[in-house]
């Protein structure tokens, strides 16, 4: 689902450019598509407009594997090699 948002960012003095820390804060989790910026000026102050077309990030928590894994099951990482003699390979050949 693509969602949109615009951010007005005001001009600050001391650092001499727009801060825009509530940018980068709100993309910190998002895949921005596009970012479009209009400037415009309110009572004598600079602002930035920006109008953000963004997806939500696919990236997950990491579960534990404690909490993925039911109490009594056997993990079998994709690195370990099963012997041809065990049950579990012999299972997996038929």
């Amino acid at each position: 689902m693509v969602l949109a948002r615009v951010i007005t960012l005001r001009f600050d003095p001391t650092i001499g450019s727009f801060d825009d820390m509530p940018l980068r804060e709100f993309l910190k989790d998002k895949e921005a598509l596009s970012i479009r910026e209009h400037f415009f000026a309110a009572d004598d102050i600079p602002y930035l407009a920006v109008f953000i077309t963004y997806r939500l990030s696919q990236v997950k928590r990491p579960v534990a594997a404690a909490e993925a894994t039911p109490k009594g099951a056997v993990v079998i990482t994709a690195h370990r090699k099963i012997p041809p003699q065990s049950p579990l390979y012999l299972c997996q050949s038929h």
